[in-house]
This record gives structure tokens, C-alpha cells and sequence, in this order.
């Protein structure tokens, strides 16, 4: 009977300790016997690529508990950080949400100029070990503006290559586009369209989105219109302005000029010649008399014979020299500017600046600057000799400088 007795109470004991075990984990707020939150998984929109503008597509979450079911009413807190690494309180539809009877929650990222990388994060509220992350990159939208950078609104003198020319490419939020084409066209003015006269007719824009021409050399005076627009369909037409002029003269007139050929025989030529002399900053004029070491700017313009054009020659310079008191002698100027004794024989002239192609556009001649040193009397001629020989030069009047 003693025996009987007590293992009746100890069964006694075990079931109601049973009993108090089964009250504590029920009501008095243990969860080991309710599933866990598992984890927040991301099931659609992720790694999305999207351009400027433009909004994302859904970016869905799914929060389950540790027995794989769905789990409804849970705070999700959405986070979003820049591609500079700041986070954003700005550019998602939602920052908080609740999953929805099938577990899910959601939120999109709203349309943006900035490109680069953005990461969005998932996080539970009621444990932010359990998060997910997604990558969501914007990217260069399409083409929307096309505009001049550099170069427009250009004077040049004619016989020149105007400054190069950018036009640049970007999409609605100025992101620069890269390797596209831009087409270039020439309006001449006398209104023609070509393709004609400029550096290139097609560039391909580089890494700042922008494509490069330049008006070529050309005579004819006038307003030149360069057109660049985006093919095929040339959308985005935009364009930049040349103005082509003839300087006025370099001084002031020396008349006709002169020529002769190779054996010394006159010719006749319609070749206009001006320059002058600038003493100190002063007014150019065709004789000076001057101070030594008084300052000068001597300079010569050729209007070439209009029967010479298209033809090489070489200019050359002549100066007469004589100090006081002494004989004078014919010097030339070569490209550096270093003095030469010529011998008087046309072939043996020194070439102070070749050119390949004469033009109708007046050539200036920079023929000396700085001070004179030594008292003495100058003549100075200037001009072209053609390949045959035939030479073109200020015959008729010279510039003249008196130094004391």
C-alpha cells in the first residue's frame, strides 16, 4: 500500500507541473510553440536596369515564418541609398508597408535624372536581422536635346578655318550620350545646302556626349550656317553661325603693285598692295621718321593678282639699309626673321612664308615688331615670286623709315 501511495503522488506531481508548463508557454508570453518570422525574401523586380524618367517596376517581398507559411500584418521598412552612398528619404513609393494575406509586401522607385547604382532594402520591423537587398541601376536615357557648347556666333576673316565647334548630346536630364552620330550640314550663304566645306560631315560623340567640325577655309564673304542634327530620322535639329569678313586694309594704300619675270622684264598685274608703320602704338602710316629705340609694328597686305589664284608662291621681304654715312645693301627677311644679303638675283630671294594655294582673301604680312637701334634709313618692299619665277612686289611705293 506505501508503494502504491507514492507513485500515485508523484503522477500527481508530473501532471500538474505538465499543466503549469502548458499555462506559461499559452498566456504567459513564450513563442516556442508559435512558428518564428524565417525570413524576407525578394521574389519579382530585381536587378532591374531603367533610364532617366522613368519608374521601376514592382519590386515585390515575401515574409515567411519558419515553417515556410506566409505571414500577414508584418511592418516591412523600405530603405534606399544613391549611387553616392547617401540614404534617401525621397524616391519610392512607400517606406512602410504591411505584408498582405499571402505574405507579400511591395514598393517601386519613382523616376529619376541621376544615373548610377541604387540599392534597395527590405527590413522587418519587429527584426532588422532579417532584411533583403536589390540593386536597381539608371541608366542614360534617350536623346532629347542636342545644343551648341562651343563655337557658335564665330568672326572670322576669310581665308581662315573658323574655331572648332561642339555640339553636344543628352537626354532630357543633360546626361551626356556617347557614340552616336551626329550629322553636319553646310548652309552657304547664298542659301545652298551641302555637305561640303566643313571638317567632316559625320561625328561620333565622345565621352562628354559631344561631336566636333569646324568651317573650312573658304574666300566668299557672308553669314555660314552649320546644322547638326541626330540621324536617321535628323531629329534635334540645332545649329551654329559663322561670319566670314574681309579684314580692312593692313596701312595704308601703296597703289599697284609691280611685277617682272625672270629675266627682269616688266609685267603687268592687277595685284593691290597697303602697309604701314605703327610708331609706339601710334597711328600706321606709310613714312616715319622716329627716335631710336622707339617702338614700331611694320606691316604689308597683299591682294594677290587675280590671275595668280590657286597658284604656290613664296613671300618674301626686302629692306634697304643705310646707316649713316655708309653704303646701303638689300637685305631679305627669312621665315625666322633673321637677316640675309641678297644678292640681287630674283631666284635667290629668300622665302619668308610659303603658301600652296594663293586666294582671293588679302595676305598680312607681320614684317617687324619691337624697337630700332641704330640711326640709319629704310626701304621696305614686300611681295610673292610664282614657281615660274614671275615676282609680284610694292613697286610703285615703299615704306620708308628714318631712325636719328
Amino acid at each position: 500500500m506505501l508503494k502504491t501511495k507514492t507513485n500515485v503522488k508523484l503522477t500527481t506531481v508530473s501532471e500538474n507541473g505538465l499543466s503549469l508548463f502548458l499555462f506559461l508557454l499559452t498566456f504567459g508570453g513564450l513563442s516556442l510553440l508559435q512558428p518564428a518570422l524565417a525570413a524576407i525574401t525578394m521574389i519579382t523586380g530585381d536587378n532591374q536596369q531603367i533610364e532617366t524618367g522613368l519608374d521601376s517596376a514592382e519590386m515585390v517581398f515575401l515574409v515567411t515564418n519558419d515553417e515556410g507559411n506566409f505571414n500577414q500584418g508584418i511592418a516591412v521598412n523600405f530603405n534606399l541609398v544613391n549611387p553616392t552612398g547617401n540614404t534617401m528619404n525621397v524616391g519610392l513609393s512607400n517606406f512602410i508597408d504591411e505584408t498582405d494575406d499571402n505574405g507579400r509586401v511591395s514598393t517601386r522607385f519613382h523616376s529619376t535624372g541621376i544615373i548610377g547604382n541604387y540599392t534597395i532594402t527590405a527590413t522587418l520591423m519587429t527584426d532588422t536581422t532579417q532584411f533583403a537587398s536589390n540593386h536597381l541601376t539608371v541608366v542614360v536615357g534617350p536623346p532629347a536635346k542636342l545644343t551648341v557648347t562651343q563655337g557658335d556666333h564665330q568672326t572670322i576673316i576669310a581665308g581662315k578655318n573658323s574655331a572648332d565647334i561642339l555640339f553636344k548630346l543628352t537626354d532630357a536630364f543633360d546626361n551626356p550620350i556617347v557614340e552616336k552620330v551626329i550629322d553636319f550640314e553646310l548652309k552657304k550663304p547664298s542659301g545652298e545646302v551641302t555637305y561640303n566645306g566643313m571638317y567632316t560631315a559625320l561625328a561620333i560623340t565622345d565621352g562628354n556626349g559631344e561631336a566636333i567640325t569646324y568651317l573650312n577655309a573658304t574666300d566668299i564673304q557672308g553669314i555660314y550656317t552649320i546644322i547638326a542634327t541626330l540621324p536617321p530620322e535628323h531629329i534635334l535639329p540645332t545649329n551654329a553661325t559663322i561670319d566670314v569678313i574681309v579684314p580692312p586694309p593692313q596701312g595704308p594704300s601703296l597703289g599697284l603693285g609691280g611685277a617682272i619675270n625672270k629675266n627682269g622684264e616688266l609685267l603687268e598685274t592687277n595685284a593691290v598692295f597697303h602697309g604701314g608703320i605703327e610708331v609706339n602704338g601710334t597711328n600706321s602710316n606709310q613714312e616715319v621718321v622716329i627716335a631710336i629705340n622707339d617702338t614700331v609694328l611694320i606691316k604689308g597686305e597683299i591682294k594677290v593678282d587675280s590671275n595668280h589664284v590657286g597658284k604656290s608662291a613664296d613671300l618674301f621681304i626686302l629692306i634697304g639699309y643705310k646707316p649713316l654715312n655708309e653704303t646701303e645693301m638689300i637685305v631679305t627677311l627669312d621665315h625666322k626673321k633673321v637677316v640675309q644679303l641678297w644678292d640681287g638675283k630674283i631666284k635667290n630671294l629668300v622665302s619668308f612664308q610659303q603658301i600652296d594655294n594663293l586666294s582671293d582673301t588679302p595676305i598680312t604680312l607681320e614684317i617687324y615688331e619691337g624697337p630700332l637701334v641704330q640711326a640709319a634709313e629704310l626701304r621696305i618692299y614686300f611681295g610673292y615670286r610664282l614657281s615660274n619665277s614671275v615676282t609680284v612686289f610694292n613697286a610703285n611705293q615703299m615704306l620708308s623709315i628714318v631712325i636719328f
